[in-house]
């Protein structure tokens, strides 16, 4: 099911899907919210062989109601009149589709009662690759409408600051091609012929040109740098999954997102580096099961699996 819904920042149409089961949404039902990375859209990324193991959004437990979003000029959400995409316009996006996840699952953040316990009816925040840097960004700027927060392959590094540059990374009409869709399978004979093939035909099928990323500047504000905004007593739990080889969120950069993220306020924190596993770990045969048990029992309990919260562990 495809829904519209106005950016707060400027009434820019955004794209949200959900499963149809999930309509009317149950009140016995979590709401959790994916967001893809740089180049694909999450249709291509989490909607891949409908009604198949590596159909990421219907693999969730019944007591979860995924969505899903597509930033501007990915996917089914239009570009606006700059033709750009920028991390400051996806946060504010991502802001306004929480507030509707919640607004309509009935949760409402401002109430005594939600203040008591974590209102399981708030959204939780899923973002891969770049995706995750912008998930970060949206916890990191106190969003109310949030409930869980995990990090998926990250492309958090400490050592890295973006030149200040509005410059869109690509010309107009850049060609997406099938090389730069596979780019993501780097361990040989991890994923399956038909899986990768499945998943070239959907990425060029949907982003056959590519987004225009700029002010990529503005991922400096996350920590450790001094422009970091981010509160280190946040109680968000938050849970950071990688794959042991993946080339662009090594288990090294992944240790050290999880010191630079604070002590959390004694909330839930962990990290889990899935073995024998890349960038696409969540489509991968041989670690998909394994990255669904991690994020989903850290979305029902708050932790991963029956560790305590805080490890750091290989599974």
């Amino acid at each position: 099911e495809t829904h519209t819904v106005p950016s707060l920042l400027d009434s820019h149409p955004i794209t949200v899907y959900s499963l149809s089961s999930n309509s009317p949404p149950s009140d016995s039902q979590s709401p959790l919210l994916l967001l893809h990375g740089r180049t694909w859209s999450s249709l291509s990324v989490y909607h891949l062989n409908p009604n198949t193991p590596t159909d990421l959004i219907t693999s969730f437990p019944s007591t979860c109601a995924p969505y899903m979003m597509d930033f501007r000029g990915f996917g089914l959400t239009p570009s606006d009149s700059s033709d750009t995409v920028s991390p400051s316009k996806c946060v504010e996006d991502c802001k306004t589709v929480l507030k509707w996840i919640a607004e309509r699952h009935g949760a409402n953040p401002n109430t005594a009662e939600a203040a008591n316990y974590r209102d399981q009816r708030l959204p939780s925040l899923i973002g891969w690759s770049q995706g995750a840097l912008i998930a970060q960004m949206v916890s990191q700027s106190n969003c109310e409408y949030l409930n869980k927060l995990v990090l998926f392959g990250s492309i958090y590094n400490r050592t890295l600051t973006y030149p200040t540059s509005s410059t869109p990374l690509h010309p107009l009409n850049t060609l997406n091609t099938k090389s730069s869709s596979l780019e993501d399978f780097t361990i040989e004979g991890s994923v399956l012929p038909s899986t990768a093939s499945a998943f070239s035909v959907a990425a060029l099928t949907v982003d056959p040109i590519k987004s225009r990323w700029t002010n990529l500047h503005e991922f400096n504000t996350l920590p450790p740098s001094p422009l970091s905004t981010y509160r280190i007593t946040d109680t968000t739990p938050v849970l950071l999954i990688t794959g042991s080889h993946d080339p662009y969120s090594s288990p090294q950069t992944q240790i050290e997102l999880f010191q630079d993220l604070g002590d959390r306020g004694g909330g839930d924190k962990s990290l889990v580096v899935i073995a024998g596993s890349d960038h696409a770990s969540h489509l991968l045969e041989g670690s998909r099961e394994r990255w669904k048990k991690a994020v989903n029992g850290f979305l029902e309990f708050g932790e991963s699996c029956s560790l305590n919260s805080g490890d750091t562990y290989t599974i």
